[in-house]
């Protein structure tokens, strides 16, 4: 029997490439199991976070901006403090002005001149905090004489009101709502400076802590900061 050697060292080389290939591929996969895990660095340290005994008052100025943190911020100094602070959420031809009101005709710069302003704020073991989320920012609130404004994580949204009661400062809004039951409610709590919001459309009902802008340096804040704004959120609140 004569042996095709031409053939052997061709399946011995298929062999060695095939290896490679092998090795190169549990390489390549071993490569994007590390680089996920880096990435996902911030979800496990969700866990650590999630226990609100281990945030710590660090000045923002201090912090390495390369990598993500939680922290508990007291200087009221952040882009979203000062926002909140100036209340510049609506400019002049900006999306929400030119998508969100004008499309309704409404002219916001005349319209919520008077306007009552307010921010979210999250009770933990009854203490009240702002906080500063990794994607997009937590509830905003204002009041015109006419219409309810929110601002959040999405796209901003407008209601008209057919009547506003206010009783002894726990204010009732009857949302214009073709016949249907549509409320939201701003009520006081036991807490100093701390309202309740409520909103119930079509029979779902959402509740959340609310602080008027003016008290805005009597919460201090938790930031979940990212250098990517894409990570988890801190709390499941």
């Amino acid at each position: 029997m004569k042996i095709n050697l031409n053939r052997i060292l061709l399946n011995f080389s298929l062999l060695v490439v095939l290896g490679c290939n092998s090795n190169q591929n549990k390489i390549q996969s071993k490569s994007l199991e590390k680089e996920e895990e880096e990435n996902n660095e911030f979800v496990s340290n969700h866990i650590t976070y999630s226990k609100f005994e281990l945030l710590k008052i660090i000045n923002p100025t201090s912090i390495d901006s390369s990598k993500a943190i939680a922290f508990i911020d007291t200087t009221y100094n952040s882009y979203e403090a000062k926002q909140i602070e100036n209340w510049n959420l609506v400019q002049l031809n900006d999306w929400t002005d030119k998508e969100v009101l004008k499309t309704r005709s409404i002219d916001y710069f005349k319209e919520f001149e008077n306007s009552s302003k307010w921010f979210r704020i999250r009770n933990i073991n009854d203490e009240f905090y702002r906080y500063e989320r990794s994607d997009g920012f937590d509830n905003r609130y204002e009041i015109s004489d006419k219409y309810l404004l929110c601002f959040g994580v999405h796209e901003p949204t407008i209601w008209k009101f057919d009547e506003l009661i206010n009783v002894n400062g726990n204010l009732s809004l009857i949302l214009n709502s073709d016949g249907v039951g549509n409320i939201a409610s701003i009520t006081k709590t036991e807490y100093q400076d701390v309202y309740k919001f409520t909103m119930s459309i079509k029979g779902n009902s959402h509740s959340e802590f609310i602080a008027p802008r003016s008290k805005l340096k009597m919460f201090k804040t938790i930031v979940n900061y990212t250098p990517n704004n894409r990570h988890h959120e801190l709390f499941n609140w």
